[in-house]
């Protein structure tokens, strides 16, 4: 990792930690603009994932899933920006879901670095721990809008301090000769 990428990651570890503090003390805004984060966030990596299928992807193989992929995504994000007004439990829904696949994804890393000899295994094994205690929450109290801003902040310090910890990380730099 470049010095700048570094920098990049500390500074983006920083704003998503300010930005979960601010969602966690002002919970009465905290829900509108979670569901444009969400939103926007996934319309980003909608028309991330098209641009992407333009320039390269409809020249290899498997290209035309990336295609579909893109448009699923674009599709999910424009309902999830007209659940302003539809109940909340839609977007605790969403939550759950979320974290369900972050704690799967979590456990097969953490099986694979376990396999390959690494140490740090152990964490990648705690986070999906966290994330499924934190999907059970969620599932409790899938009608309460304050369990909902309360998470998601909660995800976002979090997110911001791995975001810190890696921009710290002395990561290996291979040379080829």
């Amino acid at each position: 990792m470049s010095k700048f990428q570094r920098i990049n990651q500390v500074i983006l570890g920083a704003a998503m930690i300010l930005a979960g503090l601010i969602f966690f003390l002002f919970q009465d805004f905290g829900y509108l603009v979670i569901v444009a984060i969400l939103a926007l966030s996934l319309l980003l990596t909608a028309v991330q994932g098209i641009i992407y299928y333009i320039n390269m992807a409809r020249f290899m193989v498997g290209g035309r899933t990336i295609l579909y992929k893109s448009i699923i995504i674009l599709d999910l994000s424009l309902v999830i920006l007209a659940l302003t007004n539809v109940p909340r439990v839609y977007v605790m829904i969403y939550m759950i879901v979320a974290y369900w696949i972050a704690a799967v994804l979590n456990v097969y890393r953490a099986m694979e670095r376990k396999k390959l000899g690494f140490d740090h295994w152990r964490l990648k094994m705690a986070s999906a721990v966290f994330n499924v205690l934190i999907a059970i929450i969620c599932t409790i109290f899938i009608n309460s809008l304050y369990v909902c801003v309360v998470v998601y902040s909660f995800g976002l310090i979090m997110s911001g301090i791995g975001r810190i910890l890696s921009g710290f990380r002395k990561t290996a730099i291979v040379y080829v000769q």
